[in-house]
Formats: structure tokens, sequence, C-alpha cells
């Protein structure tokens, strides 16, 4: 089995004797590399639907896992309230779902890393209102798509990230990596596409522009770190 980069960044990021919610496990590759590579931890695979955690058995059973996990069906934390889980991954799902999931975690959650299958900016907003704070934030490509590796931790005041650092990441945009920059690029291109389609007097042709010219400070020195 190939390994994605985005399941390997985020296996990456877990620590030795955490208890963890892989939340939409899917295929159970992630609970797979994380048992390879980490020390006394235990997962739970969670999915809303039986077939994927089905697959995930199976993915286990190839490299013969047989221990260190638990496939629970589940809505998000629903079937897992009583798990003192520390640590919840919420990756290939849309930041929508993901904004559901987190409004309903588990208190004794400390530590979520996310990467959503689109885009990133209002999960942002809920972890800057919910006491957490972001610590790791990474870009890989992979298949076409571009995806946003996000860890925040929890701390023990609100965080106060502005309309920048909600938008494009609080340490994406000050470290501007060669991949950051081409996400951007990317997206100042299809926005261009499809403003070339909309007539001038169309009411989202001035919000499009403006995002345009919002996105395209980027490549200017005018957002200041407020750190």
């Amino acid at each position: 089995m190939s390994i994605s980069k985005k399941i390997k960044s985020i296996s990456n990021l877990i620590q030795d004797n955490s208890i963890i919610a892989d939340i939409g496990t899917d295929h159970g590759y992630l609970i797979v590399e994380i048992l390879k590579n980490n020390k006394n931890v235990f997962v739970y695979g969670v999915d809303i639907n039986e077939k994927p955690l089905h697959n995930a058995k199976q993915n286990l059973n190839k490299f013969s896992i047989k221990k260190g996990y638990e496939l629970i069906i589940s809505d998000g934390f629903q079937n897992i309230r009583n798990k003192n889980i520390d640590t919840a991954v919420l990756a290939g799902i849309g930041q929508y779902k993901i904004l559901e999931i987190l409004h309903n975690i588990n208190d004794s959650v400390s530590n979520i890393i996310f990467a959503s299958s689109d885009k990133s900016n209002k999960i942002r907003e809920w972890i800057s209102n919910n006491s957490f704070k972001i610590v790791f934030e990474d870009i890989v490509y992979e298949n076409g798509f571009f995806y946003e590796i996000v860890q925040c931790i929890k701390s023990n005041k609100k965080m106060h990230y502005n309309k920048d650092e909600i938008f494009f990441g609080p340490i994406l945009y000050y470290n501007k990596s060669n991949l950051f920059i081409s996400k951007w690029n990317s997206e100042i291109l299809k926005l261009k596409n499809i403003l070339s389609k909309i007539p001038l007097e169309n009411q989202n042709f001035k919000k499009i522009k403006n995002k345009i010219l919002f996105i395209e400070r980027i490549f200017t020195n005018e957002i200041k770190s407020t750190n």
C-alpha cells in the first residue's frame, strides 16, 4: 500500500501515548500508518457508514494489525462520548462538515488535526473563538489538489487571529512556501476564469473581483504580521 502525502503528514503529527479519533476514517489508511509508527497509542476509527469501516478492517488485517484500534459507526463524536479521546483527526471532508463535528467535540480533546477537502477559513474562525491555538500548518499537493494540514492545541486563552490569518493561515502566510504561492496562484487563475464568463453587471462580478484583489496581496508586502 502506497501511503499518500496527506496521510503521512497527518501521521507525523501524532504523538506517542495518544488516544485518537479518526473521524471519517474511510479505508483506515491513517490508522495503519499511525499504528505502524507510534508507540502506546489507541485509535478509534469512526465513520457514519458501515462500508468504510468494513474496508478499514480489511486493510488493517492486510498489515496484521490486530490491536490498538476500534472501529465504530458514529456521526462525528455522537457514539464515542464516553471515550477519553485527546486527539481528533478530521481529514478528507469539507469544512462545513468539520465545523458540524467540532461543535459537538468531546471536552477531553486537546489536540485537533484537520485537512479540509475544500476551504479552511471557517474552521480557523471556530479555532479562534474556542480557546484553541494553531501550532502547525503545511500544504501538500497530491492528485491535482492542494491540501492544508492544520494542527491546533487547547489554549488557556482565546486566540485573536485577524482577517488575513483566518483566510490564509497564521503560519502558512508568514512562511510563504512555494506550495503556498502555487496554491493561491492557482486560485487566482480559477477566479479570473470565472470572472471572464460573468457579465459586468452581474451581482457576483464585484464580489469575485474583490476576492481576487484580496488574494493578490499575498504577492506584495501589504499584509503585516500581528505577532
